[in-house]
């Protein structure tokens, strides 16, 4: 039984935007002190950064521990975000409003699409992009796959699902076009991570009797891709290699970068990595390496903060 409700009809016109509509109040944050804020997913990640955090005061808001202290003397807050897109994205904007956020970290692990790289090695991608804003396209019956007019992909796509960034709205742009699908890390936070990466130390070894064949390398610049997927299939790697020119591959950071990107906050990420996304042999490899693929992503975000605390005091 359909029922008809009085008042509004379907064809009432929107209604108009409130003219001089006060801004939301601003909530008092938790802490005063300028911080910057160090995000990780899951435990093993942060697990590989509270040993290093000093004179450590806890907060709960929402069922999110967060932990403020100062790294390598720099006043930090140190939270987990959960896992994927959508806990990223919401714990980064709850940091925001609960802190003083000056800048944005996340350390943690991710999976090689780079076939050049391998296990533990750290990444520091110049920028992110979320690979599964997607069109899903219609089936012809040439069997071709067609994308709706004014709603194609912006990237190559992979069979029916095609790639496309989003609008995103910032207080200087509230009706943003063109969409945006890449999010650049802060220039000068890269350029901390360049000075640190000639002195991180990363470890080759689980324990005395399992040591990687080469030492980790570290690579910066190139690019991060996020998507809500645990990515483990060998034809996808290669597809996200080959359209974005993909580092590697997670859950998380592209979603962290957006929010950065619509708050006017920096960030930059710290990824090391944990398996090959599909690309290796057998089963997937993180079981194995997820501890010192994260151990080294902490230490070099614990060395950034050394080659970055000048600017912060």
């Amino acid at each position: 039984v359909l029922v008809a409700l009085g008042g509004a009809s379907c064809n009432q016109a929107p209604s108009e935007p409130i003219a001089n509509a006060e801004p939301a109040p601003v909530m008092a944050p938790l802490d005063a002190t300028p911080r910057l804020a160090i995000l990780a997913a899951y435990q093993p990640e942060i697990e590989a950064l509270l040993p290093s955090l000093s004179e450590v005061s806890e907060y709960q808001v929402n069922g999110v521990e967060f932990y403020t202290g100062t790294m390598e003397g720099v006043d930090v807050v140190v939270f987990l975000t959960g896992i994927s897109l959508v806990n990223a994205a919401m714990n980064t904007k709850l940091v925001i409003d609960q802190f003083e956020i000056a800048a944005i970290l996340v350390s943690g692990v991710a999976g090689g699409v780079d076939p050049s790289l391998s296990f533990a090695d750290v990444t520091v991608p110049a920028k992110w992009g979320q690979y599964n804003e997607m069109v899903f396209m219609r089936e012809d019956e040439s069997g071709a796959f067609i994308p709706h007019p004014g709603l194609g992909p912006e990237f190559a796509p992979y069979e029916f699902m095609g790639p496309r960034g989003m609008h995103v709205a910032t207080l200087d742009d509230p009706s943003p076009t063109p969409r945006k699908f890449w999010y650049e890390a802060d220039p000068d936070l890269m350029a901390a991570a360049q000075v640190a990466a000639e002195t991180v130390e990363c470890k080759q070894c689980i324990d005395a009797e399992a040591c990687l064949p080469r030492a980790p390398v570290d690579v910066l610049g190139g690019n991060g891709v996020t998507g809500s997927v645990f990515q483990d299939n060998a034809d996808f790697r290669e597809y996200l290699f080959e359209t974005f020119d993909a580092q590697v591959v997670e859950m998380e950071t592209s979603a962290i970068a957006t929010v950065a990107y619509a708050n006017s906050i920096p960030y930059i990420g710290f990824r090391s990595l944990s398996d090959l996304a599909g690309g290796g042999g057998g089963v997937n490899e993180y079981p194995i390496f997820e501890v010192l693929a994260a151990e080294n992503a902490a230490a070099f975000l614990r060395e950034f903060l050394i080659a970055y605390r000048p600017e912060a005091e």
